[in-house]
């Protein structure tokens, strides 16, 4: 999808997605048809060409993880993993050096 001046819009997966709520008495269904399908979207209608618009349950933007629950609980475990690996690499440098005195 590129204009003549090479702009263009990338809706590649992994480039552009909408975190999607649904509400509402046909929110179940909505959910069911655009999410719990093996490839979660729908199809949109540009001027020239037709392009999948990719749906995904949360996304992470600039370090904080948005959910379409509208929970920190995606946030938190995301920040606990962070944590716990960061902690992994440092501890053990630490534990040979109290090893080795």
């Amino acid at each position: 999808m590129r204009s003549s001046s090479g702009e263009g819009l990338n809706l590649q997966k992994g480039k552009a997605s909408v975190v999607a709520t649904f509400k509402g008495p046909g929110a179940p269904a909505m959910h069911a048809k655009y999410q719990l399908e093996s490839r979660p979207g729908f199809s949109v209608q540009l001027v020239q060409e037709e392009a999948s618009v990719h749906l995904m349950p949360c996304y992470n933007h600039l370090g904080t993880m948005f959910s379409s629950a509208h929970t920190l609980d995606q946030e938190i475990a995301m920040r606990i993993g962070v944590a716990k690996s960061a902690f992994a690499q440092v501890a053990r440098p630490i534990q040979d050096q109290a090893f080795h005195r």
